[in-house]
């Protein structure tokens, strides 16, 4: 069947277009924030353009246009091939799955040995210069061993991808303020190598105007942001809770894939100063977790190959991948926007004391003691946590912390979204925005982020969408 509002686009691996077409059986998308995206379709047995699949990383885009409601061609999915599953119940079909763009920042570990400062350990640094930093020295150029790395990592994709950021030096004292960027970040062009400039815009006095309360925030290793109890492996600065990030601007918010475009992000060197400690951890899995502490989320963003050359983007945005749509943007049941309501409190697995044992031996053993946000003298739950791979009082630190974000009590209320003739998405909601959500248990109104998005091409040619969202 011809889908005439939704297209499938192959490209070879350096971007060239191979085959643009409309007449597949059905396509699913499903978009999550910080997550690696999916793609499925079904082509029949003897589609004209069954055999570009065995193409050497077949780059796939599904393409999309809703002209009811005012939006043109826009790109919702991008991404490489991985699998295919060929059934034949009467005549041959066959299933495809691609995997977003997101999905290239796995292919690399944390590659620099436990407490290589600004490397694989972070002390109070800012979300977006550790997230760009690893991205910078694991999968692009940087990625050496000449510069300490396990291994060269400079394989494909590296060439291909850009990073603009503020990095700090691994010499503690070196000036933090120095830029990494790619010398193609004008020019686009994917052969760029990667040098250190000095950044103007990123010096000390800039990263202060941005953020007043930076200066007078406590250190990370002293004090613990209410934020932080869902922080996986960092410490934060009580003054930089995630909650009060700035919304980003209409530049960076998902509006975006409607023109993608991997034209260089800006570095701003913002969200919230953490200690991170992430030694030969998968890559994407650490800048998963450090984006729930760090202040914003990720991306890697492809550029427009109908104008572009071909290139991935690293992207931070401050606050969240959207908008914060809270004071305009509501979900209720009574709305028909909102479905399969939950709303959880459990207290079983909390703890909020942490004892840290480190380095040494019985009463020599250093030690530190966390407390959590939850603690009180009726209140008081312990449990030991094992940091023996910590070799400073900020690393013990952050290694309680982790373990007490891990064990607080949970309270979330989380939501089915329904597209709606009232509720557009694309044009009223995206991925990665703030909504208000009427808890029709308490009947309480609270903010929710939208963490995931899924798009149903069906086979009689209806599209249905829907979201994931929750309390943030």
């Amino acid at each position: 069947m011809e889908h005439p509002n939704a297209r499938l686009v192959f490209r070879d691996n350096n971007g060239t277009l191979l085959a643009r077409f409309n007449d597949f059986a059905w396509a699913t998308v499903r978009r999550v924030v910080n997550g690696i995206d999916t793609l499925k379709f079904q082509l029949d047995g003897q589609h004209r353009h069954l055999d570009k699949l065995a193409t050497d990383r077949l780059q796939v885009e599904y393409w999309e246009r809703d002209p009811d409601h005012g939006l043109g061609w826009h790109r919702e999915f991008s991404g490489h091939y991985r699998a295919e599953k060929d059934t034949q119940p009467a005549k041959r079909q066959t299933v495809c799955k691609a995997q977003g763009d997101n999905a290239l920042l796995a292919r690399r570990i944390v590659a620099w040995y436990a407490g290589y400062a600004n490397r694989s350990a972070f002390t109070s640094v800012r979300g977006e210069t550790i997230m760009k930093t690893l991205v910078t020295y694991n999968i692009t150029a940087a990625a050496l061993a000449v510069n300490g790395r396990d291994r060269d990592g400079t394989n494909w994709p590296v060439p291909y991808i850009t990073v603009d950021v503020p990095v700090p030096s691994h010499s503690p004292s070196a000036s933090p303020s120095r830029s990494l960027s790619p010398s193609a970040s004008t020019s686009l062009s994917p052969s760029a190598s990667v040098s250190i400039s000095p950044s103007a815009s990123m010096s000390p006095s800039a990263s202060q105007s941005r953020s007043p309360s930076a200066s007078a925030s406590p250190s990370a290793s002293q004090s613990r942001s209410p934020s932080a109890s869902a922080s996986p492996s960092a410490s934060v600065s009580a003054s930089l809770s995630p909650s009060k990030s700035v919304s980003p601007s209409a530049s960076k918010s998902p509006s975006a894939s409607v023109s993608p475009s991997a034209s260089a992000s800006p570095s701003t060197e913002d969200g919230n100063v953490v200690d991170w400690y992430c030694s030969r951890v998968n890559l994407l899995t650490t800048l998963q977790a450090l984006a729930k502490v760090g202040g914003g989320d990720f991306a890697l963003v492809k550029s427009d190959l109908n104008s572009e050359a071909l290139v991935w983007d690293f992207r931070f945005y401050p606050g969240q991948l959207g908008r914060d749509r809270s004071a305009t943007l509501t979900f209720a049941v009574g709305r028909g926007n909102l479905a399969n309501p939950v709303y959880e409190k459990d207290h079983t697995d909390e703890a909020t004391v942490a004892i840290v044992g480190g380095t040494g031996d019985k009463s020599a053993r250093a030690v530190v003691v966390r407390t959590g946000d939850d603690y009180s003298a009726a209140n008081d739950i312990e449990m030991f946590v094992n940091g023996i791979n910590s070799e400073t009082t900020g690393g013990l630190n952050a290694a309680g912390d982790k373990r007490l974000a891990d064990h607080v009590a949970r309270e979330q209320f989380t939501c089915e979204l329904l597209a709606t003739p009232n509720c557009v998405y694309g044009r009223d909601f995206a991925l990665g925005d703030l909504g208000t959500a009427v808890n029709p248990f308490t009947g309480d109104t609270t903010t929710v982020k939208i963490n995931a998005v899924t798009i149903d091409v069906q086979a009689d040619g209806r599209r249905v969408v829907s979201g994931e969202a929750a309390t943030p």
